[in-house]
């Protein structure tokens, strides 16, 4: 996905993008990496929609949730911080990738 794409939904809300930091030192936007980052959903709904997780998955938990609820988990505290708080979040660990939507 191109950065036009990814600002257009950044600047519609529907995702957030969290920077990685060299190290977790104050302030942490002097450690930015703009080159490293990951995206989050607006919503875990949209999360798990754009997976096509079964609801059942998650009321069941078989083998897929047990491997996904990482993922899931880390949405609902992004999501969290993001609505509940003036803070920006900051990642210490993300792996560099390409980014998927």
């Amino acid at each position: 996905m191109d950065g036009t794409r990814i600002e257009w939904l950044i600047d519609c809300g529907l995702i957030a993008r969290v920077y990685r930091v060299e190290k977790p030192a104050i302030p942490l936007k002097a450690y930015l990496e703009e080159n490293a980052y990951k995206l989050f959903f607006l919503d875990i709904g949209l999360l798990g929609a754009s997976s096509e997780l079964d609801a059942r998955t998650l009321l069941e938990g078989n083998r897929v949730f047990i491997e996904f609820k990482g993922a899931l988990t880390e949405q609902y505290v992004c999501q969290q911080l993001l609505s509940d708080s003036s803070c920006e979040p900051y990642s210490k660990d993300i792996k560099l990738t390409t980014p998927n939507l």
